[in-house]
């Protein structure tokens, strides 16, 4: 039964609290030994947090567990109208008032319960669970995630229902003391993290649903154009677009993936313009590439170029939408769930997020493997990932959870929609890889795009330096980046490293100087994203032995900001695909807490405004 975990909470028995007799006895005697009330409300809780494991195809230990919150609550309203002249004695007395906040929290997660529970029972038939109105067998668990897309509009229901009661429920548990003699405390404490983690994932996925919806309607064809970026070799947008896959849903069902060569794609495409300046001098390629169509860092620029590459394509597959991923986010989710092993075809190999992206760049153009077995690989590691966390215990499923939403904070994974709708949702949540136009105070993004077609940035650091001083009624910034490789020359993965690099920054803004580059410096305004942009070409020395200090490269940019500029606050927008950049701001002389840029920032400069 679902309540058996629940008892390793538990050092003395619940059912000791339950005795009428001895109920009474302590009141009159006012010792607060039925603070026991503690262990039916752990129990409790752990009832709904441990429901959502679903292990079984059986919804009776469920609906047993859930139970509980009808059962605890009765007793709790027992345990206060039998309490009521202690509390007329000490009115103030923190027990009591902790009892009467339990069951207020109680009697509210009890309410959402009996609401939603018919709710629970059809999603989960649906989803192939046995239940008292859907007797029907189990599902694989393919089967069970496309059913569960087509019943969102039932789950983002039940998600908003359950949220308030949960949110509250959870602020309980992690201020509650409960008594060594009671509970166990390490357990306890590990209990009141899962609950922080489902609180903060169900405030996620409650952000999302709304935008899932509308992607994936009940009826009808949705077709998304799933990009994979190779973080090893930064672009604008994440990485070098390396392999696709069509994301597409049929009446709801999301239908199986399988993953291909971005390459495969070049001789089917029709539109083959002239390259850009920094690709026909750097790639060496006097043809424009859908390969290399992500050079804006605004993804619905680069969006839009892929689109003239695609749609050249005879007969292609209409799409709805791009959603770009990069490698950050494969190795979170193999963090969580330990790794993988791969079939007897890979020779059994371990997968883990310490070797993924090694060994995926092994199999792409090293590995000995017939190139069949080589292109299947990241759809054959994928697909093992999904089974395995479809047998993970909850915490490890909350913990995935919560990495992908991380990583869509964080830019590894974005999305464009055709329709304005759902593309204006996701740019709301930061998910759209949009360059902030509306910026009326100080601004930066820097972009760094690997030109060398090698995968250095795996092994790359940043430090980025912005110094601002006002000089008469104007401001003067100087911003430096440092590059910083780790990686040691094996004439593969590591090579001398070069880039073009951009910086953006307010629109208006007047160059001084760009020093650290060895090519002409470009210095133009970007009147679509509202931006003044610098850039220069940047080559690096490289490192050839381990017993060599990391190799380092430095470019400065120092300009004039327009004249009247707000600068209450500077507002510094993340490349996606970098994961290592350190930030550090000295407004007039006075540093600022330096920081570490995993998403767009906005760093308020009152403080020290003069």
């Amino acid at each position: 039964m679902i309540v058996t975990g629940f008892r390793k909470f538990i050092k003395r028995p619940v059912w000791i609290s339950l005795t009428v007799g001895s109920v009474g006895a302590l009141v009159i005697a006012g010792f607060p030994w039925f603070a026991l009330a503690g262990t039916t409300a752990t129990a409790t809780a752990g009832a709904l947090y441990t429901a959502i494991g679903l292990k079984t195809h059986q919804t009776q230990s469920i609906d047993t567990g859930l139970s509980y919150f009808n059962d605890a609550t009765k007793w709790y309203h027992t345990m206060i109208w039998a309490c009521w002249p202690w509390k007329a004695l000490d009115p103030h007395n923190t027990v009591l008032t902790l009892l009467e906040q339990s069951s207020h929290n109680l009697t509210m997660a009890d309410t959402a319960i009996q609401r939603a529970l018919p709710g629970i029972n059809d999603l989960l038939g649906h989803l192939g669970f046995a239940t008292p109105h859907h007797p029907d067998p189990p599902l694989s668990h393919a089967q069970m995630a496309a059913v569960l897309f087509q019943q969102l509009p039932t789950v983002n229901r039940l998600v908003n229902l359950f949220y308030p009661s949960l949110v509250q429920w959870n602020h309980w548990i992690q201020k509650i003391p409960m008594p060594n003699w009671l509970i166990n405390q390490h357990r306890w404490h590990k209990f009141q993290q899962e609950s922080q983690l489902l609180t903060a994932d169900l405030h996620d996925i409650q952000s999302i649903l709304p935008m899932i919806v509308k992607m994936v309607p009940a009826h009808g064809t949705r077709r998304y154009f799933l990009i994979y970026e190779n973080t090893g070799e930064l672009r604008a947008t994440g990485g070098f677009m390396t392999a696709y896959s069509y994301v597409t849903f049929i009446n709801g069902h999301l239908q199986p993936l399988h993953s291909h060569n971005i390459y495969n794609l070049q001789s089917e495409i029709r539109y083959r313009p002239p390259a850009p300046l920094i690709i026909h001098t750097y790639l060496y390629s006097p043809l424009w590439h859908l390969r290399d169509a992500n050079t804006s860092p605004n993804v619905p620029t680069s969006v839009q170029q892929i689109y003239k590459f695609y749609n050249s394509i005879p007969h292609a597959p209409h799409v709805n939408g791009v959603i770009f991923v990069n490698t950050w986010l494969a190795d979170a989710i193999l963090q969580n769930i330990g790794g993988v092993t791969m079939p007897k075809t890979y020779n059994s190999l371990k997968v883990t997020a310490a070797n993924a992206n090694y060994e995926m760049e092994y199999m792409a153009e090293r590995s000995p493997l017939p190139i069949p077995a080589r292109k299947k690989f990241i759809a054959i590691m994928f697909h093992e990932v999904l089974h395995k966390l479809a047998h993970s215990p909850v915490p490890v499923l909350l913990a995935t959870i919560h990495s992908v939403f991380r990583s869509l904070n964080h830019k590894d994974i974005i999305f464009y929609f055709n329709n304005p709708q759902v593309e204006e949702i996701a740019q709301t949540h930061n998910w759209a890889g949009t360059v902030d136009k509306h910026v009326h105070t100080d601004y930066l993004e820097v972009v760094d795009e690997n030109l060398g077609g090698h995968k250095d940035n795996f092994y790359m650091h940043y430090h980025v330096t912005s110094r601002i001083k006002k000089i008469g009624s104007r401001y003067l910034q100087t911003t430096t980046v440092t590059w910083t490789n780790t990686g040691i020359f094996d004439n593969w993965l590591v090579v001398p490293y070069t880039s073009w690099v951009r910086f953006y920054v307010p629109y208006g803004s007047t160059l001084i100087s760009l020093t650290g580059g060895n090519a002409i410096t470009q210095d133009y305004n970007n009147r679509t994203l509202h931006k003044t942009v610098f850039g220069n070409h940047l080559t690096m020395p490289v490192r050839l032995t381990a017993q060599q200090s990391p190799t380092t490269a430095s470019m400065t940019a120092t300009y004039w900001l327009p004249a009247g500029l707000n600068m209450s606050r500077y507002v510094i927008q993340k490349q996606p695909g970098i994961k290592d950049d350190h930030e550090l701001i000295i407004f007039n002389g006075h540093a600022l807490p330096p920081f570490k840029l995993y998403t767009d920032t906005t760093v308020n400069l009152e403080p020290v405004h003069p």
